[in-house]
This record gives C-alpha cells, sequence and structure tokens, in this order.
C-alpha cells in the first residue's frame, strides 16, 4: 500500500544528456544558479551515485546510492517514519521503502539519516562508501559539501537542479549523544539536504568517504551534518541492512560494486 506521499527519484545518469559538456542550469533573471553557497558546479559524471530526491511541489532533497539497493538520505526529507516512494530509473521504475533513524522519530534531531531499500539493483553506477571509522572528521579537517542547492539565499526558496561542491571545515565534532557535525565555510542551501559531506582519503575527490548526511545550516557560513561515523548510525544501518538482507559499502567489506578507496 502507497502512502498518500509520492516522491520521485530523478538518478543523475537522467541529468547526464542535458548537462553533460556544458554544466547546463536554471537561470534567473538576475543569471543566479541553484548552488551550495560559495560551492562550484560538479560534472555529474564525477558523481555517478548522487541522486535528486524531488518532492512533488515541495522542492526537494538530495541522497546517495550506497548499495546495490540501498539509497541513504537525511529523515526530514521523508516525513515519516517508514514510507514508501515510487522511483524512476532509465527505462523502467520500482519502488523504495525509506526507513529514518528511531531515535528522529522521538524527537532527536541530530539522528537526521534515512536509509531506503529499493526493489531492483540499482546497476551501472560505481556506489559511494560510507565511513564506519568514528575518528573521522577531526577538528579542521578539510571536507567536501556535495548537493543540488537552491537558487538564492531565501528561507521560500526550494529551487534546485545542478549539481554543487563546496569545501568547508569542521568546527565541531559529533559527542557521545549527539551525531552533529558542524563546519564552517562553504554552506548548504535547502536543496543539499539529505546529500553526502565527504572527506577524501587523498588529495583528490576520487578516494573518499562520506562521513555525514547534509541536515542544515544558517544559509551563509556554518553547516550541520548527521554524522554516519559514530556509534549510534552505525549499529542502526548494521541491524537496518540484517532486516533487509542488503549490504552497505564502507559498513560492510565485502559489498560489491563500491568506490576503491
Amino acid at each position: 500500500m502507497r502512502t498518500s506521499a509520492q516522491i520521485l527519484f530523478l538518478l543523475l545518469w537522467t541529468l547526464h544528456h542535458s548537462l553533460a559538456g556544458e554544466m547546463r542550469s536554471p537561470v534567473k533573471i538576475d543569471g543566479s544558479v541553484p548552488s551550495i553557497i560559495n560551492g562550484v558546479p560538479q560534472a555529474p559524471e564525477n558523481w555517478p551515485a548522487t541522486m535528486i530526491f524531488e518532492i512533488d511541489g515541495e522542492g526537494g532533497c538530495t541522497s546517495t546510492i550506497v548499495g546495490a539497493k540501498v539509497i541513504i538520505t537525511a529523515a526530514h526529507c521523508i516525513k515519516g517514519a517508514t514510507e514508501d516512494f515510487t522511483i524512476a530509473l532509465p527505462g523502467t521504475s520500482t519502488t523504495a521503502k525509506c526507513t529514518a533513524h528511531p531515535f528522529f522519530g522521538l524527537g532527536d534531531r541530530t539522528q537526521d539519516f534515512a536509509l531506503c531499500l529499493t526493489d531492483i539493483v540499482l546497476s551501472g553506477v560505481i556506489y559511494e562508501n560510507i565511513s564506519a571509522s568514528i575518528a573521522r572528521p577531526m577538528i579542521n579537517e578539510s571536507i567536501v559539501l556535495l548537493g543540488f542547492g537552491c537558487i538564492s539565499n531565501s528561507e521560500f526558496d526550494r529551487s534546485f537542479g545542478v549539481l554543487f561542491k563546496g569545501l568547508a571545515k569542521v568546527s565541531v565534532t559529533p559527542s557521545d549523544d549527539s551525531t552533529t557535525t558542524r563546519s564552517e565555510g562553504a554552506a548548504l542551501c535547502y536543496g543539499d539536504s539529505g546529500g553526502a559531506a565527504y572527506y577524501n582519503t587523498r588529495d583528490t575527490d576520487r578516494y573518499r568517504y562520506i562521513f555525514g548526511i547534509n541536515s542544515r545550516s544558517d544559509i551563509s557560513s556554518e553547516s550541520i551534518f548527521a554524522s554516519t561515523a559514530t556509534k549510534n548510525f552505525v549499529e542502526w544501518a548494521i541491524k537496518w541492512s540484517l532486516e533487509n538482507k542488503v549490504t552497505i559499502c564502507g559498513i560492510h567489506p565485502l559489498t560489491k560494486g563500491c568506490r576503491p578507496v
């Protein structure tokens, strides 16, 4: 039984034809384009597992494929503890059941995670790795913010559609009872919610781990992430994967199709 909420996942693959080579984007009269604040546009082929998570009539979020049948986004994007959604893929369609972290449903906004199980294998793309190391990231470490952005810095703007990357530095790391990581520098905008925050194991985006999920920001210079590099996330992700009989890149060492690191 489907819920009344219908969400369309538009895989980044569907944007390749319109974006490849030129980085075309929706442009307002004032010349602005969707972006992470102080970010730069990215070639879709460099981030093939990153998707638009479009909520019909309400803007949307960003999400990431992290396993053959697994998508991760922010809990506040799905609006319920567990919901079924429709997914559009090139040439076909399927459904996914998205589940929010149980602590988020109990009012703990720092646990802003949702894992989604798809009905079919998401093939033809390299999956991103989630960091299970609680040692990452460190204070003042450089990180990468990724998301589909918004067109202006207004709280009423829910537009997005072009992939942007921003650089920032960690200012606050998680505590024992909170998964919150904060950063200063490039900042998240509304469409970036649910996207991934990365740290690179080498001086290149090619070798990267997801350490957090984009949660919120001050729409200026500070961003807040729900850190996957915490006990609360890892224990829940392992339990969720066992219940759903799947594996997650970075959490389970033998998962196939993951990005080499």
